[in-house]
């Protein structure tokens, strides 16, 4: 598992916390993080439940008051990983807008996913070429 911590310029600076090819293994450090971002109840619980399965191709989101919670699980392939990757960084960048208030089919909230896709970048790119997947990437 990797960690990252970013913080969104476009979104007031919203901290954002990263976890990317989380296995069953790296449940607590999340749940706890879920925790100190707001999560309660049933988003806890279901959350506990995605990350214990040890399912591939998983992730999920949360947000709360100025920040959230990202998790890209294990995938099966590249494109797998991309298809998580993208998915949780809609619900995100949807998030966070909702919260700022904005509207989610504005030019501010895709100017915002892409600030996301920016700073993930570094770290998924290792994920989405199968090569480097791998560790045959030159």
């Amino acid at each position: 598992m990797i960690r990252q911590d970013i913080r969104l310029e476009r979104a007031n600076g919203w901290r954002v916390t990263c976890f990317y090819a989380v296995t069953h293994y790296e449940v607590d450090e999340i749940m706890q993080r879920l925790v100190e971002a707001g999560a309660q109840g049933r988003s806890l619980d279901r959350a506990h439940e995605n990350l214990s399965s040890g399912s591939l191709n998983t992730g999920l989101c949360f947000s709360g008051s100025g920040q959230s919670v990202l998790v890209i699980g294990v995938a099966s392939s590249g494109p797998q990983f991309a298809n998580s990757a993208f998915h949780e960084v809609h619900h995100l960048a949807s998030q966070i807008a909702k919260d700022l208030g904005w509207d989610l089919m504005g030019e501010e909230v895709c100017y915002l996913a892409g600030e996301i896709g920016q700073q993930i970048h570094p770290i998924i790119a290792h994920y989405l070429c199968e090569e480097c997947r791998y560790g045959d990437c030159r």
